[in-house]
C-alpha cells in the first residue's frame, strides 16, 4: 500500500513539474518553481526502491516462518488488499464457557477423571482374575527323535487368581483412591470458581 501511495504521489509530482515547465516556457512562472518541482519528483522516485526492498524483506520473512522458499508468497502478499472490518464485539461466549477453555481448568478436570478411574481399578482388584496359560516343548526317550513332530508336547489351560488373603491391602488401597478422588474434586471446584471469578471480573 505504501508503494502504491508513493507511485500515486510520483504521478502527481510529475504533473506538477510538467505544469511548472509549461508556465516557465510561457513566462508566467519562475525557474525556481521548476527546480523545486523536479526535486520533489526525484525525492519521491528515490523512495520507491527502498519501499520495494522492504516489501521483499517482509515477504521473505513470512515465507521463512511458513517454511516456504523466498518469494513464494509474493503473489498473495504483494497485492494490497482491503483490511476486513472488525466485528463490533468479539463473540467470546458466556463467562462459564470461556473459563472452561482455560488450561488450569482442563488440567484439574483431567486429574479428576484420572482419580475417578483409579477407583474403578481398585474396585476391580477385589474380583478374581482369569488368565490363559500354555507351555510347548519336546519330550522323547530317544534323542534322535527329540525334534520330530511326534515328540511335541503342549499344555494349555486357565489359571484363576482369587485375592483371598489380600483383603486388608485392597480395602486400604480403595479408601486411598476414594480420598484422592475427593481431593481432586475439591481442587477442581476451587480452580473453576477462581477462574470464573477472574473471567467475570475482566469481562
Amino acid at each position: 500500500m505504501q508503494i502504491r501511495i508513493a507511485i500515486d504521489n510520483l504521478k502527481v509530482a510529475q504533473d506538477v513539474l510538467m505544469r511548472a515547465e509549461e508556465r516557465a516556457i510561457k513566462g508566467a512562472g519562475a525557474g525556481v518553481d521548476v527546480e523545486n518541482a523536479a526535486a520533489q519528483v526525484e525525492d519521491i522516485r528515490a523512495q520507491i526502491p527502498a519501499l520495494e526492498q522492504q516489501e521483499t524483506q517482509y515477504i521473505n520473512a513470512v515465507s521463512l516462518l511458513l517454511n516456504q522458499p523466498p518469494g513464494a508468497l509474493r503473489a498473495e502478499l504483494g497485492r494490497p488488499k482491503l483490511v476486513p472490518l472488525a466485528p463490533p464485539r468479539v463473540p467470546v461466549g458466556i463467562p462459564s464457557e470461556l473459563a472452561r477453555r482455560r488450561p488450569d481448568i482442563r488440567a484439574a478436570e483431567a486429574q479428576l477423571h484420572a482419580a475417578t478411574a483409579d477407583i474403578g481399578v481398585a474396585v476391580a482388584s477385589f474380583y478374581p482374575t482369569v488368565q490363559l496359560n500354555g507351555t510347548v516343548g519336546f519330550d522323547s526317550v530317544d534323542i534322535r527323535q527329540l525334534w520330530q513332530l511326534n515328540s511335541l508336547q503342549y499344555m494349555a489351560g486357565p489359571s484363576v487368581k482369587v485375592p483371598i488373603f489380600a483383603g486388608g491391602r485392597l480395602t486400604n488401597t480403595l479408601e486411598l483412591r476414594k480420598s484422592q478422588q475427593q481431593e481432586a474434586a475439591i481442587e477442581y471446584q476451587k480452580t473453576v470458581m477462581r477462574a470464573w471469578h477472574e473471567v467475570s471480573t475482566r469481562s
